[in-house]
């Protein structure tokens, strides 16, 4: 594997973020979007695009294999937690989609189901509250995607908004 000399400006931009020397390490596609996948941080296109029922399906899958590894053979209990949580953290993210009503935009009632469904299966907080929690707490009429939104004030911040 040979590296490519970076540029001044590509060095400047590695020593900000060091995930961008990953760029270097393949030019295979199949490679970088391993290490996408793997960090959460995407530097080139996806290999395809995704649909919301085939992210379900992912994280069911993910969630359900990940246990099923765990419970085949104590040797791959790591991983079978690493595949099942990473599952789990996919269908919580689901389940967030559902409390906006945004997975199924149509169908509330779909929303409301699917929800109950994934709060459940993840061990999460029945999904009425955490709906309630969510909306009420994070996402507050009056502070959506101000700087009183404790949750998005450091990603505002880092935007440049106007902040006081």
């Amino acid at each position: 594997m040979i590296l490519k000399k970076p540029t001044p400006t590509q060095a400047s931009a590695l020593r900000d973020n060091p995930r961008l020397g990953m760029l270097q390490l393949s030019d295979n596609r199949l490679v970088q979007a391993f290490f996408d996948w793997l960090t959460g941080y995407y530097l080139a296109p996806p290999l395809w695009k995704s649909t919301p029922s085939l992210e379900l399906l992912y994280g069911i899958l993910q969630y359900i294999g990940g246990l099923a590894i765990a419970l085949s053979h104590w040797q791959l209990i790591p991983l079978g937690w690493v595949l099942s949580v990473a599952g789990a953290a996919q269908l919580q993210e689901i389940a967030h989609f559902c409390a906006h009503n945004a997975f199924f935009p149509q169908y509330p009632t779909y929303n409301h189901l699917l929800g109950c469904l994934l709060t459940l299966i993840t061990g999460k907080k029945p999904f009425p509250l955490f709906k309630k929690d969510h909306l009420l707490i994070h996402h507050p009429p009056k502070n959506l995607a101000t700087m009183n939104d404790k949750g998005n004030t450091p990603y505002l911040v880092e935007l440049d908004f106007p902040h006081t």
